[in-house]
């Protein structure tokens, strides 16, 4: 150990050392032989270089919610409307300021949750198990617009129980035909099934 060398980077936190980070940039960011050959290999670090294990998620399972890269993305792009004017929120059908400019259509959302709700617009409009039950999703339920309510708990909850066994099937449906002849035809049989749902 008394001949590597931090900047050679062969082994995980030798670029956190100090002869490391006095390096170019350039040099910094290429990969080096030994990283190379560690990802070629398919060898998966059970450590971050942050430090976050498989037990630190396990500690913080109760704030932890997914993945939310694709969520930050949209909420960055969120852009208020020109010379204050207001227009009808996508979601609920009030007035509201703002609008995502990363979504198709660049609808009008409330960033903020109005006073009378604890959510607000912008992250039920993105929310996949409330996908149906608002404002703009008038066309989707066959109903008229005028007609459309704001869904209240319960109807929130059915919807995302739907949205989740559709999930279900859709996973199960697209299991190879050599699974689901092991299975007698029932993905669920299959003990690693439930990790691809939600």
């Amino acid at each position: 150990m008394l001949a590597c060398d931090p900047r050679e980077r062969k082994y995980y936190g030798d670029e956190k050392f100090r002869v490391s980070t006095q390096q170019p940039k350039k040099i910094r960011t290429t990969k080096t032989s030994g990283e190379a050959s560690s990802m070629s290999s398919g060898t998966v670090s059970s450590m971050t270089s942050t430090g976050v294990s498989k037990a630190t998620l396990q500690e913080e399972e109760g704030r932890i919610c997914g993945f939310l890269d694709e969520i930050l993305l949209h909420e960055s792009s969120m852009e208020p409307l020109l010379k204050k004017t207001h227009l009808m929120c996508q979601c609920c059908g009030k007035q509201a300021f703002h609008r995502c400019t990363r979504c198709p259509g660049k609808p009008v959302l409330h960033l903020h949750p109005p006073k009378d709700r604890k959510n607000s617009c912008f992250l039920h409009y993105h929310n996949t198990s409330s996908l149906g039950k608002w404002k703009c999703d008038w066309r989707m339920t066959g109903t008229k617009r005028k007609d459309w309510e704001y869904p209240n708990e319960g109807s929130l909850d059915m919807s995302r129980k739907e949205v989740r066994q559709l999930h279900e099937r859709l996973v199960g449906a697209t299991a190879s035909s050599a699974n689901r002849r092991q299975h007698n035809g029932d993905p669920r049989a299959d003990s690693t099934w439930n990790d691809q749902c939600l």
